[in-house]
């Protein structure tokens, strides 16, 4: 029965506050509908700077991400770089072409006979 009783003065104590704040018609009081719209003009505002503020931030991690990532493709293409260079040396070096003609072309050296020397 106590816990009733408490209860039924928590609920009128409750109501009380509420209806304080209504009208006779049951609606809000002025006041309270201002303070709604006041706090929600500063929880707005409040929003949209922090949004201004950590933006750049996540802009400069993304970044350097795109920077590290860059940085490994360069590199990786360096590497290439280097490879297809040596390769161009080996496959124009003169011993690559002769062994090439003797191999594919079947051409041999010319003999002693068939020299012709230019002055």
């Amino acid at each position: 029965m106590q816990g009733t009783i408490a209860e039924r003065l928590i609920f009128n104590k409750f109501d009380k506050s509420i209806s304080k704040r209504l009208s006779p018609d049951g609606r809000i009081n002025t006041k309270d509908s201002s303070m709604i719209g006041i706090s929600l003009v500063v929880a707005v505002v409040l929003i949209f700077s922090s949004l201004f503020y950590v933006w750049p931030h996540v802009q400069i991690v993304n970044l350097g991400y795109e920077i590290s990532q860059a940085n490994i493709e360069k590199n990786e293409l360096l590497q290439l770089n280097k490879k297809l260079k040596l390769e161009i040396a080996t496959l124009t070096s003169p011993y690559h072409v002769e062994d090439i003609a003797k191999r594919e072309l079947r051409l041999t050296s010319p003999k002693i006979n068939q020299l012709v020397v230019l002055k």
